[in-house]
């Protein structure tokens, strides 16, 4: 018993950990920001060169002052056909998600694995991989501005309950709320710090499974933890 809870503790707060990576106050504008590149790019229309003045036959004084009074009264009304192209090329543009992400339903996302049957739904918040850690059986995603984390993953494991596993997070983390939920999972809060020391919000749901658990663990800073505690709620294992 003594080794299977050092196992599941190692296992435990190396996905605190990694989850935390990129939330802190000092690192959000790091690589997490670099990440989001791709997920804030988007398909533009390029403009056409304009034409040469060489070849613009010359024009009287007030006729050039006429026709330059016109084509600002047509621009007035509506907008030019670029902007509008612009417009919809920037609306329409697919977002590219990672490898194993989906849609799962509106607002939502989800990630599945063979693995431990792992079937995590979360909000589409967060739909950028950051890979700052690469789980052995799972996902590590970020939302764009890089402040919260979420982490999906399985862990291979000596089997225990949800009710052994919730007593075992209490002991190990006295300070922690734990609670199992009618699903049977087990959901863990705490504020802790990082490896610099900064102080984090961090929520764990489990999935006690044959053969380990399936876990979501989405950290960001205290002061955003109200808001990401409904973003947490929406979360789901199965």
């Amino acid at each position: 018993m003594k080794k299977r809870h050092s196992l599941l503790a190692a296992a435990l707060i190396l996905s605190l950990a990694s989850a935390i990576c990129g939330c802190s106050k000092n690192d959000s504008n790091g690589s997490a920001q670099n990440s989001a590149v791709s997920y804030q790019e988007r398909s533009s229309v390029v403009s056409l060169p304009s034409e040469d003045e060489s070849s613009i036959p010359s024009q009287k004084p007030d006729e050039s002052k006429a026709s330059q009074t016109s084509e600002e009264s047509e621009e007035s009304r509506e907008p030019s056909k670029t902007s509008q192209i612009s417009e919809v090329s920037q609306t329409s543009a697919p977002v590219k998600l990672p490898v194993g992400v989906s849609s799962a339903s509106k607002g939502k996302l989800k990630y599945t694995s063979s693995v431990l049957s792992l079937n995590a739904v979360f909000p589409e918040e967060f739909c950028i991989l950051n890979t700052d850690y690469i789980p052995k059986y799972g996902i590590y995603l970020q939302n764009a501005e890089g402040t919260a984390t979420l982490l999906a993953e399985s862990v291979e494991d000596t089997t225990l309950t949800y009710r052994q596993m919730s007593e075992y997070l209490k002991s190990r983390y006295p300070d922690a709320r734990v609670y199992t939920t009618d699903r049977k999972d087990v959901i863990c809060r705490m504020t802790t710090t990082d490896q610099s020391g900064n102080e984090i919000y961090v929520f764990q749901r489990i999935k006690v499974k044959n053969g380990g658990y399936n876990e979501i663990t989405l950290c960001c800073r205290p002061e955003e933890s109200a808001k990401y505690e409904k973003a947490f709620n929406e979360t789901s294992l199965s």
